[in-house]
């Protein structure tokens, strides 16, 4: 999943292009691979398969990404999590999505981060958690206020569309936003990272050894 708002913009976007396109020439050809990219909304959504079938179509996509506005990060996730939940692959196959964001999501999100996984906080569960750009407070079952920083994702239980990892790679992230990629490697029992422009294409090489 490749973030292309403006937090995107130029070399950042470039670097991820970069990436991506190098992580898909080293992946094994076994693996089901696909993409989605988004801004204020998913702009393109191309089909998990196998590489040797996706692999040109995936670079070319890549190539072909824009920056836009918005970043409706959460339900962009949303959408890769049901691609990797409904993929034709092995039933012990490891399904997931690595997040390449440049920024956080902003007010205009359909989706929220407590809508996407499970919170908790000094024992309480979390209600309400935005994690929206220059939001950084949470609200427990008690109706308390709680900073993101001692919240904490709750693995999941079941099966299905819960059990897929969510990776996440911040780019150029500040520590506040990269919480919300602690929560959601903390849900989804994967890894999160904060990376740079200049390290981004190692650290994707990183996260596609996960698969």
């Amino acid at each position: 999943m490749v973030h292309t708002s403006l937090a995107m913009a130029g070399s950042k976007l470039q670097s991820a292009k970069d990436g991506i396109i190098g992580a898909i020439d080293q992946m094994y050809e076994r693996n089901l691979v696909g993409l989605v990219t988004f801004s204020n909304s998913v702009h393109q959504k191309i089909v998990p398969a196998p590489l040797a079938q996706n692999r040109f179509v995936l670079a070319d996509a890549m190539r072909q990404a824009q920056v836009g506005s918005g970043s409706d990060l959460f339900d962009a996730i949303a959408q890769g999590i049901n691609m990797a939940a409904t993929a034709p692959a092995p039933e012990k196959s490891i399904r997931g999505v690595v997040v390449l964001a440049g920024g956080p999501a902003n007010s205009g999100s359909s989706l929220s981060l407590s809508e996407l996984v499970k919170m908790a906080a000094g024992g309480k569960q979390i209600r309400t958690c935005r994690g929206f750009e220059g939001e950084t407070q949470c609200i427990d079952e008690d109706g308390r206020t709680v900073d993101r920083s001692a919240v904490t994702g709750v693995p999941s239980t079941t099966d299905g569309a819960a059990a897929i990892k969510v990776y996440f790679i911040g780019i150029g992230m500040s520590d506040t936003d990269l919480q919300v990629g602690r929560i959601l490697a903390e849900a989804t029992r994967s890894n999160f990272v904060g990376t740079t422009v200049k390290d981004l294409s190692a650290v994707v090489g990183v996260f596609k050894g996960y698969f």
